[in-house]
């Protein structure tokens, strides 16, 4: 068993999911280089595996499974998959309808389905700076039951003021 084998095989995951962290993440975090190698952008291989911009004309790319497991000299496990597609949208939109749903039926269900993915997308962002706060993801249609218009823009956040006690002295 490979040390890091898990975090790769999760890490891989989470790029075919929800796709590539932010170039700001890969060099402020300290073990890019454990997981990512850095090579010209314009050798970074198209859909494979999208480079993310390094910002000097290097892209990090995610080693494969036999890249990792050869630079660690071990065997890394993949662990199971439980849907047939990896993408986030497909997931979602690909999921079986309900047998026998009438034709409205099913179009409340994909209405319901576009907005789930809109929240997931939010509180989902690999982005800690753009990423949706709990105070923000509340107000998303899909939590509301209002109606889904589109990709919801929450408003900023602003932190919860602490509460002051006010003490009596005696």
């Amino acid at each position: 068993m490979c040390a890091g084998a898990s975090e790769h095989d999760l890490l891989s995951r989470i790029m075919e999911t929800l796709g590539p962290p932010p170039a700001w993440m890969m060099a402020a975090a300290k073990r890019t280089s454990s997981f990512f190698k850095k090579v010209p952008s314009a050798a970074a291989p198209a859909a494979a595996a999208p480079g993310i911009s390094a910002g000097d004309g290097s892209s990090y790319v995610l080693y494969s499974k036999e890249e990792f497991e050869a630079a660690n000299n071990c065997q890394a496990p993949a662990g199971k998959r439980y849907f047939s597609h990896t993408r986030l949208a497909d997931i979602v939109g690909h999921y079986p309808f309900k047998q026998g749903a009438t034709d409205t039926e099913e179009l409340q269900e994909r209405k319901q389905r576009e907005a789930l993915l809109d929240l997931l997308i939010g509180v989902l962002d690999l982005d800690p700076k753009t990423r949706w706060t709990p105070r923000q993801a509340i107000k998303h249609p899909f939590i509301t039951g209002e109606p889904f218009t589109g990709p919801y823009q929450p408003a900023a956040d602003s932190p919860p003021q602490p509460i002051h006690h006010h003490h009596h002295h005696s």
